[in-house]
């Protein structure tokens, strides 16, 4: 989906067609395109979280869904610049000359452009506010139920 030309994301389907194109391209291997880039961007980012999470919940001053929408904010700032590279490694990918997240990473670095290293920073926090908020708040809801502390409507 990521290779979709600009002006043309609505065409692309989601069909299987895209699935064996890539294959046909590239090979097993681009159908797990990023995986490494996302994996070393998802260990940080859930650690941050969760352990940001564990220490609001701790103080019992806050409403779980406050301290999950904090916990990701939390995460999501911290780790903007791996989401930068990761997305950027996934997309470039397919290109002869890609590089891996270390490279991408150095790259970004040594340009000296905090714009480029922060892009969607803004985003990321808003989104992070209702997205922290939902998934703690169900993680929470779902832990009670499961241990038999709420009782079934």
């Amino acid at each position: 989906m990521a290779s979709v030309a600009k002006g043309e994301a609505l065409a692309w389907d989601g069909s299987l067609q895209k699935l064996t194109s890539a294959f046909e391209k590239e090979g097993l291997q681009g159908l797990y395109r990023g995986y490494g880039a996302n994996v070393l961007y998802k260990l940080p980012a859930d650690l941050a979280k969760f352990l940001a999470f564990e220490a609001l919940k701790s103080t019992g001053s806050l409403p779980t869904g406050t301290a999950g929408a904090l916990a990701t904010l939390w995460s999501n700032a911290v780790t903007t610049p791996l989401d930068v590279v990761r997305t950027q490694v996934m997309v470039e990918g397919a290109q002869k000359e890609s590089k891996n997240v270390l490279q991408k990473l150095q790259d970004l670095i040594d340009t000296g452009d905090s714009e480029k290293i922060w892009s969607g920073f803004g985003w990321r926090l808003a989104r992070g506010i209702v997205a922290g908020a939902i998934q703690f708040t169900v993680l929470e809801g779902t832990k009670e139920a499961v241990e038999g502390k709420v009782s079934p409507r």
